[in-house]
């Protein structure tokens, strides 16, 4: 069975950027019921056995017709999720200095690797979708997705913004640029760094 994320912070612990409310209906509702409908659907599926979820999402060919689509949102809704719940933290501090290296050698700063983020997940992503930070082909790019899909070319995920309305709207209603600077000021460096060694070995 597939398991969310223990959320590794409190509920109110990310205010002022992000309400109690906002995390607890977007962790205790929606995670929630992505993970007990991608449980279901995967359970009688016999190719999917042994799998874990990316590899699943990796591999929708494999799954029955007419289970396709619902397998694609229901378990790309679970799987980002984790990343999402997991990039965020009370006490983000600086960047680690490997991850500050190689963003600058890419986007120049931080800062301006944050701004194409904002503009990606503001500005081109079209509804309900993510914006990514990705590495991919030896280097680090943004990247979009719509829905609860991952990103073309299936690179490494580095850092996930949910830009589903449910995400933000509690707070935030239709001002996406607040939500997404309220998001950039909890990101767990830590765990961006980490995935980046992950992605690089």
């Amino acid at each position: 069975m597939f398991a969310r994320i223990q959320l590794p912070y409190g509920y109110d612990a990310l205010e002022p950027h992000l309400g109690a409310d906002v995390i607890k209906v977007h962790y205790d509702a929606h995670h929630k019921t992505y993970m007990e409908k991608f449980n279901d659907l995967v359970k009688d599926v016999p190719a999917f056995s042994g799998m874990d979820a990316r590899k699943i999402l990796e591999n929708l060919e494999k799954a029955p017709d007419a289970k396709r689509d619902a397998i694609r949102n229901n378990g790309g809704g679970f799987y980002n999720h984790n990343l999402y719940f997991e990039s965020m933290t009370p006490k983000p501090g600086d960047p680690p200095s490997e991850l500050k290296k190689t963003v600058e050698k890419r986007f120049g700063s931080i800062e301006k690797m944050l701004e194409e983020l904002r503009e990606a997940a503001t500005a081109k992503v079209f509804g309900s979708g993510w914006a990514w930070l990705v590495h991919s082909g030896g280097k680090l790019d943004i990247a979009i997705s719509p829905n609860q899909d991952l990103p073309k070319r299936n690179p490494a995920l580095l850092l996930p913004v949910d830009m589903w309305e449910h995400a933000y709207y509690l707070q935030y209603k239709n001002k996406k640029a607040d939500y997404v600077d309220a998001f950039f000021n909890v990101i767990n460096w830590d765990v961006v760094s980490r995935r980046m060694r992950e992605a690089s070995s």
